[in-house]
């Protein structure tokens, strides 16, 4: 065995390790939340490419399975805002997405709105982290 252990107990190292470094979103914060959506609608999604931004939760008070649809490369994208480090994706979520034929991608926001990391979530996937985002650095928010 190697020095971390086994498969799960690796798994709470990192999560642990994410989780102190990442911060707390606090539970139900709806208004971080909603700061998180605004700068992934003004700043983050146009400077990764996305075109054709239509904020779902801006015009339509809804628990939709995205925030945003977003065009990019020709691909059409559900976008998921998140202030998290980590979420699950429930299967009949994963069902819709590939029922309607767009690309799911979560926008992760540090709760402290300085970082965010992007990550696109495959087929069938249950759970989706930023520390499953390759080891790259967050990307910096410069825009307040």
């Amino acid at each position: 065995m190697n020095k971390w252990g086994s498969y799960a107990e690796r798994a709470r190292h990192y999560r642990r390790e994410w989780r102190r470094t990442w911060g707390s979103c606090g539970s139900g914060n709806l208004s971080l939340a909603k700061k998180a959506e605004e700068l992934a609608g003004l700043y983050i999604l146009p400077k990764e490419g996305f075109q054709d931004i239509y904020w779902i939760n801006r015009d339509h008070e809804t628990t939709f399975i995205g925030d945003f649809l977003a065009r990019k490369d020709g691909q059409v994208y559900l976008v998921n805002i998140t202030t998290n480090y980590m979420k699950r994706i429930r299967r009949m979520t994963s069902q819709i997405v590939d029922y309607i034929g767009v690309r799911y991608l979560f926008v992760f926001v540090k709760p402290d709105l300085s970082g965010y990391a992007i990550k696109e979530a495959r087929r069938g996937q249950s759970l989706i982290g930023v520390y499953m985002v390759e080891r790259r650095p967050l990307k910096e928010i410069a825009v307040r």
